[in-house]
């Protein structure tokens, strides 16, 4: 829109990039069209849906002012105008060819949620062939990313989900999810039971052909912290992460299996691409895996900010207080490490969990004896 040829050049490229990344995103047809459809304008947008014959518009426009570059992304619906979605993107002029990226990555992610809810709208049968076992995990996932605490309710859906369709992927692998976070976060009756079920539907989860990228994850996670197979495990993710780099859920299971692997640093990288990915999602479960990372890496004075960040999103959540008592420990400040375990004890009775998640011996005896020295307190 400025007119001037660098632009034109960054919005060819931008493009390309955006064309290609949501080709990637399953069996997405995708048209490229020319003249861009006004966003909000409901004339625009039917025409362009009936010339080029799709559901979906995605359009915006390149500026440049001065040493600045301005990207603006819209997704609509072409059948009603209605924008589902849109995003801006600021950037210096020596920072265009790092632009495409951003924006790529950010569309991906952002809009797969709007497209999945109204395919399944025209689609009567959704992606499982039982309508209410599709109604039901979505309404789990929503409770499971909502807050740690719904995590048992959660599951519970799922069951009555699988209940209904044995084969749905998708509530298959967040099921065995469910099940690994009620042992880790200490709110398991029976973990012998929950380890069994929960190795039984990841498993599962991986054998259906209708497992997507996120179930496929999801499901490597589980088994990863089971400890099953690990080596396998991690193929499988980077294989995931290979073919999905836009899926902002690929990135932080990646993360955690990194992490169960004892690889502090990569760990750290991959929960980062996760908020680079998804600025505007629930920060806690990536800044937890950050702060983790920094805590392995015996980096405790950085782990200290993020793993606050994942209590101020969910204080229901057990993990990081685990970690932030711990990390207080050792830096000597034992009073600060007992306000946490007590804030720990009020959510969960389990202090000193099972770490036989963490591959390495010396990343499991670094955890339980600062956990240990916290709970102890000033002497």
């Amino acid at each position: 829109m400025s007119g001037d040829s660098q632009s034109s050049d960054l919005a060819d490229v931008v493009v390309q990039e955006v064309v290609t990344a949501l080709t990637r995103m399953g069996s997405l047809p995708v048209v490229v069209g020319t003249g861009p459809a006004n966003p909000g304008r409901l004339a625009d947008s039917l025409q362009a849906g009936r010339t080029l014959g799709v559901r979906y518009l995605f359009t915006g426009s390149v500026r440049r002012h001065g040493q600045q570059v301005r990207t603006t992304s819209y997704l609509i619906e072409a059948s009603s105008g209605t924008c589902l979605w849109s995003a801006r993107f600021d950037g210096a002029v020596e920072d265009v060819f790092r632009m495409p990226d951003c924006v790529v990555a950010a569309v991906t992610d952002g809009i797969r949620p709007f497209m999945q809810v109204s395919d399944v709208a025209l689609d009567e049968d959704g992606p499982s062939s039982n309508r209410t076992a599709y109604d039901l995990s979505v309404h789990a996932q929503r409770l499971y990313v909502s807050s740690a605490r719904h995590v048992p309710p959660a599951r519970a859906l799922l069951e009555q989900a699988i209940s209904l369709d044995p084969d749905y992927g998708p509530a298959l692998a967040w099921a065995g999810i469910c099940c690994f976070r009620t042992i880790s976060h200490g709110r398991s009756a029976d973990p012998a039971a929950d380890r069994r079920r929960g190795i039984e539907l990841a498993r599962r989860a991986l054998a259906t052909r209708r497992a997507d990228p996120v179930s496929s994850v999801n499901a490597a996670q589980a088994l990863a912290f089971f400890g099953e197979d690990r080596d396998t495990i991690a193929t499988l993710v980077e294989q995931v992460l290979m073919r999905n780099p836009t899926v902002a859920r690929c990135w932080l299971s990646s993360a955690a299996v990194q992490l169960f692997a004892g690889e502090a640093d990569p760990a750290i990288e991959h929960a980062k691409m996760v908020q680079r990915l998804s600025p505007n999602a629930r920060v806690g479960p990536a800044a937890g895996l950050v702060g983790m990372g920094y805590f392995f890496s015996r980096r405790f004075d950085e782990a200290i900010p993020a793993l606050q960040l994942a209590l101020e999103d969910d204080p229901s959540y057990p993990q990081p207080y685990r970690y932030l008592a711990a990390c207080y420990a050792y830096l000597g400040q034992l009073r600060q490490a007992g306000v946490v375990i007590e804030r720990l004890r009020a959510i969960t009775p389990v202090v000193a969990p099972d770490v036989s998640y963490l591959q390495k011996s010396e990343h499991r005896e670094l955890y339980l004896s600062g956990i240990v020295q916290a709970a102890q307190g000033p002497r």
